[in-house]
């Protein structure tokens, strides 16, 4: 709508809403909504519409790209959104991009050896979806699904190749690291997270197998009113560290 006013007019975007909102009695013709304030279908005013999207990113994007970087050499940007972040044991980094248009993505970025890098589109992802990485290079990624057909949860995939294989279920997990093997309880050397939890609106910490049907169990909860905001484990697993925040007052506590 602001495209449509800046371009056509303040008053088309009204226009063109009450032109919509007139379709009583039949299927909603987004096609040709546009037209009495534009005098343009929907896919011509859509195809002009990215256009000035993409003339606005280079508008903004020019006196960044002009500007002398004193440290660090730029790999990506700028892009809409890059949610998450991961370095690899063979050098490359793992992304989750988005360019506002298409599907986010995990993308892949090795150096070239000439100054630059190499970008691979390794998996598509859901909008939302957060990466951690382990020393040995497996790669869990933690995304919003639907949980039985109507609501959204937060749940754990590891990274195969180009694929996603879910771990958990409707499982309502922020966040999850993967336990070393050193670490593992007796009978689950391979396999196990620690995880953010929120259930009802409180979060806990728990520990659970993945691809399991069992229940988690509760590491910590705590008291009502304290959020778990994040954690880090420990290289060997002996060693879990928790952001936890009650009202303005934030805390990191060691178990």
């Amino acid at each position: 709508f602001e495209f449509v006013d800046r371009r056509y007019g303040p008053t088309k975007a009204q226009e063109m809403v009450e032109f919509y909102s007139g379709n009583i009695g039949f299927v909603p013709r987004l096609h040709n909504m546009p037209w009495s304030a534009t005098g343009k279908t929907m896919d011509v005013l859509w195809d002009e519409f990215l256009a000035d999207l993409d003339e606005q990113v280079a508008a903004r994007a020019a006196p960044i790209e002009r500007m002398p970087e004193v440290a660090g050499r730029r790999v990506l940007g700028p892009v809409f959104d890059i949610a998450s972040l991961v370095a690899m044991p063979d050098g490359s980094v793992l992304a989750v991009v988005d360019d506002g248009l298409h599907a986010p993505g995990i993308e892949r970025f090795r150096r070239d050896g000439k100054g630059g890098a190499t970008r691979e589109r390794v998996a598509t992802v859901l909008s939302g979806a957060r990466l951690e990485a382990d020393a040995d290079g497996g790669v869990l990624v933690t995304q919003p699904d639907i949980c039985r057909s109507y609501y959204l949860a937060y749940d754990v995939y590891r990274l195969q190749g180009s694929s996603l294989k879910q771990l958990t279920n409707c499982a309502h997990l922020r966040r999850a690291v993967k336990v070393p093997a050193q670490g593992a309880t007796a009978g689950g050397a391979t396999g196990e997270l620690v995880a953010i939890q929120v259930l009802e609106g409180r979060t806990r910490i728990v520990r659970l197998a993945a691809e399991s049907r069992e229940d988690p169990k509760v590491l910590h909860a705590p008291a009502e009113g304290t959020d778990v905001v994040d954690i880090a484990l420990a290289p060997d697993g002996r060693t879990l560290h928790a952001v936890l925040r009650r009202e303005g007052d934030w805390r990191i506590v060691e178990f």
